[in-house]
């Protein structure tokens, strides 16, 4: 069965520089990447056609040296800062607000570019869940939503089942972990069980004219 995240999920060395096996950062791309994620699922969704995050990161080739352990797969190279072209580097909470934004730019200009005739509805601002998902509701089952959990950079995609709003974290759907977590609320975290997420929220809403609801 094919997953959306289809990043590394073991150990590498994510420092990229001319000493780039030296000081190494450990990571995990697959635990990085939930703003690819959500482009990845914002086009499955809307299109049918079946959409990975190496999809969304094969769209924004990273061309400086990779560590040897990627192997030169610039695809498999994901994490916060794919979509501006940057190498990974550790942030601070005083970058999150300038990650968000990149990543905001990067899931608009992915989904352009992959969907014709798609519209966007809005980029919402960021404001309490409540808030956000009432205005959610009101659009209608005929949106789709990338959802970021403003405070902790982290994305979710959202739609319909029914007439309530289902949010699913996409980055939990790769082979080493459980899958997709499904909710009535933004969730936070891939291995440590579901976490559920009350505060400061941000949606872009999608419209596209033929959107019937393809369920993955």
């Amino acid at each position: 069965m094919p997953h959306i995240n289809d990043a590394r999920a073991e150990n590498l060395n994510l420092r990229i520089d001319k000493f780039h096996h030296i000081r190494g950062v450990l990571g995990k791309s697959a635990e990085l990447n939930c703003s690819l994620c959500a482009a990845a699922a914002v086009v499955s969704h809307l299109t049918g056609n079946f959409t990975t995050s190496g999809d969304v990161a094969a769209a924004f080739p990273f061309t400086g040296k990779l560590h040897m352990s990627y192997s030169g797969v610039n695809p498999n190279y994901q994490h916060a800062l794919t979509m501006s072209k940057q190498p990974y580097r550790k942030a601070s909470p005083s970058d999150i607000g300038t990650i968000n934004a990149a990543q905001i730019n990067g899931i608009k200009t992915f989904c352009i570019d992959r969907i014709p005739d798609l519209q966007i509805i809005i980029e919402s601002t960021s404001q309490e869940l409540a808030h956000a998902k009432a205005e959610m509701t009101k659009m209608g089952p005929e949106h789709v939503f990338a959802v970021l959990i403003t405070g902790h950079g982290h994305w979710n995609f959202a739609h319909f089942m029914g007439d309530s709003l289902e949010f699913i974290d996409y980055q939990s759907d790769h082979p080493s972990y459980a899958g997709p977590a499904y909710g009535p609320d933004p969730m936070l975290g891939i291995r440590s069980g579901t976490t559920f997420y009350h505060g400061a929220t941000l949606y872009l809403a999608f419209w596209y004219p033929s959107y019937v609801g393809h369920y993955l």
